[in-house]
Formats: C-alpha cells, structure tokens, sequence
C-alpha cells in the first residue's frame, strides 16, 4: 500500500496485508488469529457480521457496520472493487470457498440497507456501486 496516507488500518480476513502496513494501527476483527502481536485495537466478529439481521462476512459490510457503529453518516471507500469472474486478488492463493454469485447475492440485499442510512461514496471503480439505489452499474 504504498503512497497511501492513513492512521489505521482495518482487517477482517487478510492477515498477509500485515506485511504492507507500514507502522500503521491495526483494526482487526476479532475472527483474526495470526499477527495478534501487530493488532491495535480488535472488533467482534459477531457484532461486525450481523447485518440488519442478515449474517455476512464480507469486508465491505463489515466495514460500513463497523463505521456505522463509530456515527459515520458519509464514507468515502476504496479498493472495494467487487468480485467476478476472473482475477479478483492482487496476488494468487487468496481465494476464498464462497462463491462470487453467493458474495454478490449477499451485497446486493444488504449494501442498499446501509445506502439508506448512511452516504456511501465509492472512489474507486466498484462493482458493488449497482447495488445502491438510484445508481447505474
């Protein structure tokens, strides 16, 4: 991650990132099992995953429910750029086993919930973007 100009940091699945960070404070989620010595600050999983009532581990939602929590009313994301076919990490190994149609699924219910709430700005190009109201993918 270099050039990018941040405090902190937040994990929820990928702890190889922790070799990118610089210095910076650790958020983590509290499912984080490796690296525990370079976490700052750790978050439940539990409490990060319910959504609305609808459970989802994915780090976008968790993102939003966590900034959600802190009284965020306008987030700026970036480097949320969807899943699909095809290359979806910057480096090979870190698939997951769920299914980008499930993933997706589980966005498209949940992201326009959080859209209601709270302003959500994408900065950079998302696939998810089509799932908040009155956007056009």
């Amino acid at each position: 991650m270099p050039g990018l100009k941040t405090k902190y940091v937040f994990v929820t699945h990928l702890t190889h990132l922790f070799d990118y960070l610089d210095g910076k404070k650790v958020v983590a989620s509290s499912n984080v099992r490796r690296n525990m010595e370079n976490i700052d600050y750790r978050l439940s999983f539990k409490s990060l995953s319910s959504h609305f009532e609808i459970f989802s581990d994915s780090s976008l939602l968790m993102t939003l429910n966590m900034l959600l929590s802190f009284g965020c009313t306008k987030v700026s994301l970036i480097g949320f750029d969807g899943f699909g076919a095809g290359n979806n990490f910057y480096k090979t190994g870190y698939e997951r086993g769920v299914s980008y149609a499930t993933h997706d699924m589980e966005v498209s219910r949940i992201l326009p919930v959080y859209g209601k709430v709270m302003e959500i700005r994408f900065s950079s190009r998302s696939e998810y973007e089509k799932f908040l109201e009155g956007k056009d993918a």
